[in-house]
């Protein structure tokens, strides 16, 4: 055994560590997650400490059952960060390398890309490596499920831009732990939690510099806005992870209720008066599915608005 696994095995063998993995499972087995990850799972890896927490999780998962289903670390290198990016990739492979966990490295020019879709960047970064990601997946018949590194911290930043936004139910539900072929098995722990234990254990990562100025939205949000909930409950993205949950179980319904009435009413068209008797919140869901089904588009709560008038 490597010195990183040891030191990972170590990590989720102490007390807290021990309490997280088990978190992680639960959240795993209420959404169905470890079915789809045992199908074979690619890990979107960073070698930024959620990522190496996750691939963390699943090497130790993968001792402990016995398990031999594949995983395959892919690390995407932007081209935005100069010397800063091409020291994750090199931390990347090496620490992959000594857990023994199969990688690729795929590098695009993210910038130059953003600039011909006219794009942010970000936006640009976001959907290349789902490309990529879905790409290899595509090439490989021992592989079906992304895995990705999105936690509780992340899920109660997108829940309060979402909100500042003017969103509806759907983005006020947050990070889904599950959608279609991508899974979020570490989503019910907060960053705070993962840097202590990863830290506590001597475990290395790399921090994305830009992470730490407040001149983006979001990091605005992780950084000014969260500490000071802080003040007010001692565990604010354990309380958005309640809050997100119990919606989607409303969300659920509210799907539920809109699908059965495509289906009883939907043949070739829908009457605007059958339309109109059904509660707002079903209206909206039945209009937006309508829409996606024949364009691929979600549309905005305007659009839906002014459809309904």
């Amino acid at each position: 055994m490597s010195r990183l696994n040891k030191a990972i095995a170590e990590m989720f063998a102490s007390a807290k560590g021990s309490e997280l993995y088990g978190r992680i499972i639960k959240t795993a087995e209420k959404e169905d997650m470890l079915r789809l990850i045992e199908d074979g799972v690619l890990v979107g890896f960073s070698g930024g400490a959620d990522s190496v927490f996750l691939i963390s999780f699943l090497s130790e998962y993968q001792r402990r059952t016995g398990k031999s289903f594949d995983v395959l670390a892919v690390h995407v290198n932007h081209s935005i960060r100069g010397d800063e990016a091409d020291r994750d990739e090199k931390f990347s492979e090496e620490f992959l390398r000594e857990i023994g966990i199969p990688s690729e490295t795929v590098r695009k020019d993210i910038p130059a890309i953003s600039n011909e879709l006219g794009i942010g960047l970000e936006e640009a970064a976001r959907n290349v490596r789902y490309s990529i990601f879905n790409d290899l997946i595509k090439s490989r018949d021992n592989i079906r499920t992304i895995a990705i590194a999105h936690n509780a911290t992340d899920n109660a930043e997108t829940v309060l831009m979402n909100i500042l936004r003017g969103s509806g139910l759907s983005g006020v539900c947050g990070i889904k732990p599950v959608r279609d072929n991508i899974v979020r098995p570490i989503i019910a722990v907060s960053k705070s939690e993962i840097l202590d234990a990863l830290n506590e254990h001597g475990i290395p990562y790399v921090t994305d510099s830009t992470n730490l100025s407040s001149d983006y939205s979001r990091n605005y949000v992780r950084n000014e806005i969260l500490p000071l909930l802080s003040r007010l409950t001692p565990n604010p993205d354990a309380a958005f992870s309640r809050l997100t949950e119990n919606l989607r179980v409303d969300l659920d319904y509210l799907n539920i209720q809109a699908d059965a009435f495509i289906e009883n009413e939907f043949q070739d068209k829908i009457s605007a008066s059958a339309l109109r008797s059904l509660h707002p919140s079903v209206q909206a869901k039945v209009i937006s599915k309508l829409i996606h089904a024949n364009t691929g588009i979600y549309p905005e709560e305007k659009h839906i608005s002014a459809l309904r008038e």
